[in-house]
């Protein structure tokens, strides 16, 4: 039987950033499914007057993991969200 597990992290990031590197976001195996959301950071730290299942996709222009130096996947995760062309990759 495979070893089957549930994390969730959170990580903080700044506003107006154009590139983030997130070292150690996976200790040991990378994951077989990841899901991820983005939410202001007041909305994630309980402010009432934000929803916190309000997820944006915040201009995201590309997105992949580096485990070593392999990139997965091989090509970046690129949303197109003025297209509506939006389509979850299978890792």
């Amino acid at each position: 039987m495979p070893l089957r597990r549930t994390e969730v992290k959170s990580f903080a990031l700044s506003s107006g950033m154009q590139s983030i590197t997130i070292p150690n976001a996976f200790i040991g195996q990378v994951p077989a499914r990841l899901i991820m959301g983005m939410v202001s950071n007041t909305a994630y730290n309980g402010d009432f007057s934000n929803n916190p299942f309000n997820f944006k996709h915040y201009d995201l222009s590309y997105l992949c993991l580096l485990d070593g130096n392999r990139m997965i996947p091989s090509k970046p995760y690129q949303p197109k969200f003025d297209t509506l062309t939006v389509i979850a990759d299978v890792i």
